[in-house]
């Protein structure tokens, strides 16, 4: 299997989840801390720049002002965070993320032919990257519940480096909520699904289980393709790509 395209599936998971997971913090802490900015907050986005994960908040100024910014380490503990409220332009960097993120929003919202779904007790949540050759805003699907690892729901739409819109695509077929421990009293060994649009596992499927780790009782995430079928260690993060013959072979 082509080695390059599994080591850059690998490392967008893991931007993913660290991008996410500093949106997540960096919320609880706008909500919980800066009362007084709230209501001036009309968008966020996370990035990553050398070994610092930044979540900035802007206002609903034209153009958009960053009103709020927030460090985190790469060790991602919530509680070694810095802040800075002194209100600045955005950097050409986060123009970018900014307008990206702000276009696929719109387009999510105003999509009439049902290409986007929400499904009950979830929102979509959006994580834009500024590729080498071509960006791209990733979509993924949050649960409002506890208790569940989302897998599928999610997209990718493509922009070129001059912030136009070039294309948009499913990653998966379908959503599959998964527990993190339990279905009908019964105790979760692994979990499975397959993918129809990509032999590999997803930089999504990835993310998510970074995202929920701590909560997941199971050991593995199968994924399976035509081709190959991708083994996720949950607990050591490590991937295991077979053939399905032989994956199918050794059950």
């Amino acid at each position: 299997y082509d080695i390059n395209k599994v080591d850059s599936i690998l490392k967008e998971g893991f931007y993913l989840f660290k991008s996410e997971a500093a949106s997540w913090a960096a919320t609880d802490l706008l909500i919980n801390n800066e009362k007084d900015i709230q209501e001036n907050v009309r968008g966020y986005v996370s990035y990553i720049s050398g070994d610092t994960i930044k979540t900035i908040f802007t206002n609903q100024e034209t153009p958009p002002q960053i009103i709020l910014t927030y460090y985190f380490d790469t060790t991602m503990k919530v509680s070694y965070y810095k802040k800075d409220k002194v209100p600045r332009s955005p950097n050409t960097l986060e123009s970018k993320l900014v307008s990206i993120r702000s276009d696929a929003l719109n387009r999510i919202n105003s999509d009439k032919s049902g290409f986007y779904r929400v499904f009950p007790k979830t929102s979509l949540n959006l994580i834009p990257i500024i590729g080498s050759n071509v960006d791209k805003v990733v979509v993924l699907t949050g649960p409002q519940e506890d208790g569940i690892v989302p897998f599928g729901n999610d997209y990718v739409l493509y922009y070129g480096k001059d912030g136009s819109f070039i294309n948009q695509l499913k990653i998966h077929m379908s959503y599959v909520p998964t527990p993190v421990e339990y279905v009908k009293n019964t105790k979760i060994l692994k979990s499975v699904h397959s993918h129809v649009l990509s032999d590999f596992i997803s930089s999504t499927d990835i993310c998510s289980v970074l995202l929920y780790k701590q909560f997941i009782k199971w050991n593995k995430l199968i994924v399976m393709g035509s081709k190959y079928t991708s083994i996720w260690d949950v607990p050591t993060n490590n991937l295991t790509i077979v053939t399905t013959d032989k994956f199918m072979k050794s059950k």
